[in-house]
């Protein structure tokens, strides 16, 4: 499959349950599933934008930025196996961990805006003043127990466990090796430049990886909105299908 190609499969696997993301949280009710479906209907909203910008940055040859939304990709990916596989048990910690990390992201600001000397008081008119509340009302020792669910490490703990030794943990582990190597390229490092050459001769490759693992994300999504409403079952297994014939 060239490049071509492949941009008009990701093309046709759009059009299944095109904007599910965006009107499954609205449905979930008091569900038990309802936390995981709406983390995961957050992060698949986000991988799209992800993927797209790959795809585009790919075919334009820009390696350097491609890599680093790779690599921002993969780990919403992370976060997004892990909240599935954990909620298929009945278990929902990381759903609802996911949804607090709103509170974390609002102590983190605030403490930057203390770093920088800037005085919160000058943010008194802002729209964001009940954001800020969250982080007001957090306590260093509980940002860092709402954060340690959702470290690299942790992460890469739940999917071991949850998978066991299945077939399927060989494939999804594969993203591990991709995550770290493309370090380097978010945080600026040196190894970029020895990476740069392989990555670039990996494009293609690498966009069949963001191809394919976001549309099994999208059909994890697809999975639990279907035990929350039958109305996604048609759509579940339309996307499930046309995943199996590409395989």
């Amino acid at each position: 499959m060239n490049f071509d190609e492949l941009r008009e499969y990701d093309k046709r696997l759009a059009e299944i349950a095109d904007g599910a993301e965006r009107v499954i949280p609205g449905m979930v009710g008091k569900h038990t599933a309802g936390t995981a479906a709406t983390a995961l209907s957050h992060l698949v909203g986000s991988m799209a934008s992800l993927k797209n910008a790959y795809l585009d940055l790919a075919d334009s040859g820009n390696t350097y930025a491609g890599c680093a939304i790779l690599r921002i990709f993969l780990e919403h990916s992370l976060r997004a196996i892990a909240v599935f596989l954990q909620s298929t048990g009945q278990n929902f910690a990381l759903a609802e961990g996911y949804m607090r990390l709103r509170e974390v992201e609002a102590k983190e600001y605030l403490d930057a805006l203390k770093k920088a000397g800037i005085e919160e008081s000058e943010l008194k008119d802002s729209p964001l003043e009940p954001w800020f509340a969250m982080g007001r009302a957090l306590s260093k020792k509980q940002k860092d127990e709402l954060k340690a669910p959702f470290t690299y490490k942790n992460l890469i703990d739940v999917i071991r466990e949850e998978l066991g030794d299945t077939t399927e943990k060989s494939s999804l582990l594969n993203i591990i090796p991709n995550y770290s190597e493309l370090s380097g390229f978010v945080h600026g490092g040196p190894t970029t430049a020895v990476m740069l050459e392989l990555r670039e001769a990996n494009f293609l490759e690498d966009a069949q990886l963001v191809i394919s693992m976001f549309y099994c994300i999208k059909r994890y999504l697809l999975e639990l909105a279907a035990k929350i409403n039958p109305k996604f079952e048609p759509d579940r297994d339309l996307l499930k299908q046309a995943l199996t014939e590409a395989s």
